[in-house]
């Protein structure tokens, strides 16, 4: 079937590849969804954007109705890259039972239409409901995240995360903005957000001494040195209070006796 049908594409014979499809529609009543698809695909190369919607729409419908169908149909429709009807199963599913959740499966699927901005957006909600995610969505944004601070999609990333600090105020936004902020090497930036939320959030500068190690190993002993005199300010309350004094020494003497990597 699908070699017969590619070749009428091929061909550009678009009547008789929609034949062929409607023919295989009615005789296969256990594979409806699929010829379905194809049915709307084809029409949608003739130009006929009204019948590939109404073919779309039988699949669809079947998520209003029980929104379990959406996983075979999204994966479906994927198969045969019709992202935008994925997206609309997705956000269908979820109208009709606000239990499920497919901020990662959109996300996934903007990312396969270029959309970043969307990308992001829909990251950042999942971020926001599960932060347990925080480390899987780190590395999706990893993907497209460029190391320099004005590149657009740079920028409107943190326009987006800083609106939702100052919305909610959430720490786990501020971690996301550090750790955008270290991709950047912007590793001051990320020290005046991480300083502002161990201030907050009675962290116990555990952040902030991981984030000094880390500002050693990139050999960025003067943002090294701020961390880890900002821990000793706190005195030998602060359980990393010893390691940030050896910590701050080391910084210092880098940078008065020249910068070796410290392990």
């Amino acid at each position: 079937y699908d070699g017969v049908l590619q070749n009428y594409k091929s061909l550009e014979e678009l009547r008789k590849a929609e034949r062929f499809a409607k023919d295989h529609l009615k005789t296969n009543p256990p594979n409806r969804d699929y010829f379905l698809a194809q049915l709307g695909i084809v029409r949608r190369l003739r130009d006929d954007e009204e019948g590939a919607r109404e073919a779309f729409e039988e699949i669809l419908s079947q998520v209003d109705k029980n929104p379990g169908r959406v996983y075979p149909i999204t994966r479906l429709f994927q198969e045969q890259q019709l992202f935008r009807e994925a997206l609309e199963a997705f956000e269908r599913a979820e109208k009709q039972n606000p239990n499920l959740m497919f901020h990662y499966q959109k996300a996934q699927i903007y990312g396969e239409l270029g959309d970043i901005e969307k990308v992001y957006e829909e990251l950042l909600i999942l971020v926001e409901k599960q932060p347990a995610y925080l480390q899987n969505i780190r590395g999706l944004l990893a993907q497209s995240l460029s190391d320099d601070p004005d590149d657009p999609t740079n920028v409107f990333l943190k326009e987006q995360i800083l609106r939702r600090i100052q919305e909610s105020n959430d720490a786990v936004f501020t971690e996301l903005l550090v750790w955008v902020f270290i991709q950047e090497s912007n590793f001051k930036g990320a020290f005046r957000q991480l300083r502002g939320l161990d201030m907050r959030e009675d962290k116990q500068q555990r952040e902030i001494f991981e984030f000094g190690m880390t500002c050693m190993r990139n050999e960025e002993y003067a943002v090294a040195e701020m961390s880890f005199d900002y821990i000793v300010s706190k005195g030998n309350v602060s359980p990393a209070y010893i390691p940030a004094q050896i910590g701050l020494l080391k910084a210092k003497n880098q940078q008065l006796f020249g910068a070796q990597r410290i392990d």
